[in-house]
């Protein structure tokens, strides 16, 4: 009878505290999801579809580089320092923080030299396409790092708080008393860089202050191949998704040219606060998913993300609502010409929303030693993806790419979603016979 007790006390304590993490990360992305928007439709509405297509493909494209040149990427290293932390690890965790570094100013320091010879490169009509990649990519894998290695160290406000709500804030005041940055994607990234670099030197400085203490009795530990061998399948595990996930916006430049991407953009935009859903639960929750599997409490791990599942469900119930109803008037509101675009809009909702729905089941694949199935079926989808716009390209269209994206997550996460189910029911399970 006690140990019953016991078991559903700490059941609800699991309870309270996935769902005390959930809405505290919620609420920091809720509000700088808000702001997000509403600087997306202000770009949307006086810049016009072609400046802000060449904006988006520019936006898309440093994202997309963060999964190819960050090793493990925002995931991987929020699962390595949440690990080493949690274990006192501290001399491998110094050695993983400084080989992470080390990496992000040899890769930057390679695209500014490449950026000698590129700089006047011709895309889209932009003549110096590749300067404001290098711009972007620059500051984008520099967040990306840093919110992963707040996340491990469970330090959820200042994983989100400066890029999430301070950065855009700072770029819509800026907007609001000089509107020449509207004028062309070229002076608004160059705005983006300006402030985002502002907030993260102070959070820096604050860092220093606060820790500085800290620092100075930090010895290293350097085990590179151990950390690639952790980290790489992660890292393999994620780009195979985010081809998906990240390359539509520039297929649609490619394809279509920069208004379409324009257009499309607009509606991957308005799709994307679902997946604020899946953001909030990881950025809640990975650290526990991380803590649980590696302290062995395989039946709090269950109940975690099958907590996390049910709060992704209603919460992208909701937004596809909103959506179905409220889409029209949204675009129209924007500019009457992305009316076009809600066609798109719809079909990426929904994918997005299956994505969001089973995000719990992948980030335990990805964190708990199963990224290789995850991979695999990541890699399967992808290639779905090309191959639908394959089948098509001679008669490409954005409702196509949209649908690639569509079919591709909708194979991923059933999948993924399947096998995580059966490997958490075999853990807990695996518990409870060793606690008999």
């Amino acid at each position: 009878m006690d140990e019953a007790r016991s078991f559903q006390l700490n059941k609800m304590s699991n309870f309270a505290l996935v769902t005390q993490r959930i809405f505290n990360s919620g609420a920091i992305l809720l509000f700088g999801k808000i702001l997000q928007i509403i600087l997306i439709i202000t770009l949307a509405r006086y810049m016009g579809s072609f400046e802000f297509g060449i904006f988006s493909i520019v936006l898309a494209s440093a994202q997309f580089s963060s999964f190819i040149f960050i090793i493990g990427g925002q995931q991987g290293l929020t699962k390595i320092t949440t690990r080493l932390f949690s274990t006192q690890k501290y001399d491998e965790l110094t050695g993983v923080l400084i080989f992470v570094l080390f990496t992000y100013l040899i890769i930057i320091g390679i695209f500014s030299f490449l950026n000698f010879f590129f700089k006047d490169l011709s895309l889209f009509q932009e003549n110096n396409f590749f300067t404001l990649i290098v711009f972007l990519t620059s500051i984008t894998l520099w967040t990306v790092i840093r919110e992963g290695v707040c996340r491990g160290f469970s330090f959820i406000g200042v994983a989100q708080i400066p890029h999430e709500i301070i950065s855009p804030l700072m770029i819509l005041i800026f907007l609001f008393f000089d509107t020449k940055y509207l004028l062309s994607a070229n002076e608004f990234i160059f705005l983006w860089f300006f402030c985002h670099v502002f907030v993260e030197v102070l959070l820096l400085i604050y860092l220093f202050l606060r820790f500085n203490k800290v620092f100075k009795n930090l010895r290293v530990k350097f085990i590179p191949i151990k950390w690639l061998q952790e980290l790489l399948p992660i890292q393999i595990s994620n780009f195979t998704k985010v081809g998906v996930l990240r390359t539509d916006v520039i297929a649609t430049g490619i394809f279509l040219g920069p208004a379409s991407a324009g257009l499309y953009s607009i509606a991957q935009k308005l799709a994307q606060p679902i997946t604020l859903v899946a953001r909030t639960i990881f950025a809640a929750t990975g650290y526990l998913t991380t803590k649980f599997y590696e302290n062995k409490k395989y039946v709090d791990l269950y109940n975690s993300i099958k907590l996390s599942s049910i709060y992704a469900f209603i919460g992208s119930f909701i937004y596809v609502a909103i959506i179905f109803f409220a889409g029209k008037f949204i675009l129209n509101f924007v500019n009457e010409e992305y009316l076009a675009a809600f066609s798109v809009l719809i079909i990426l909702t929904i994918a997005l929303s299956i994505d969001t729905v089973f995000s719990p089941y992948s980030q335990f694949l990805l964190i708990c030693g199963y990224a290789k199935i995850l991979t695999i079926f990541n890699l399967i989808g992808f290639l779905i993806y090309l191959l639908i716009m394959y089948i098509f390209a001679s008669d490409i269209q954005a409702t196509i790419i949209a649908s690639s994206v569509l079919v591709a997550l909708f194979f991923i996460n059933f999948a993924s979603g399947l096998i995580a189910y059966k490997k958490l029911k075999q853990l807990s399970y695996s518990q409870h016979s060793d606690n008999i």
